[in-house]
């Protein structure tokens, strides 16, 4: 904000003293993912993000159908509008699993004797 008594004039010339550029990503450009927290802050992993206590990663998808693969996530995602790039990635172990034979859910089972 200029003062009251000054006569400023930005000429034809005038060039931004601001700039902007792609950083390089970092820890914490990323934040935990859905079902992950990240630990206490009073431990020594409390950059690191665990499995919620109701969550199972290692578990499929709802609709994961015979067939198909899915991405287990590592417990990691950018944050929203992040734009990093290079540097740290948290994500970078995402692995491809093929989705199991399981019943649907609700389904029994059942044997009636011999």
């Amino acid at each position: 904000k200029r003062k009251l008594s000054s006569w400023c004039v930005k000429g034809k010339s005038f060039t931004s003293a601001l700039t902007s550029k792609i950083c390089w990503c970092t820890n914490s450009d990323f934040m935990c993912d859905y079902g992950f927290e990240r630990a206490a802050p009073l431990k020594s992993e409390s950059q690191m993000c665990f499995a919620d206590f109701w969550f199972n990663p290692d578990s499929p998808p709802d609709d994961c159908i015979l067939g198909q693969a899915y991405t287990r996530s590592t417990g990691y995602r950018k944050a929203v509008s992040n734009v990093c790039e290079g540097g740290v990635d948290m994500q970078q172990s995402l692995a491809q699993f093929q989705c199991p034979l399981i019943a649907p859910k609700r389904l029994h089972v059942t044997i009636k004797g011999v």
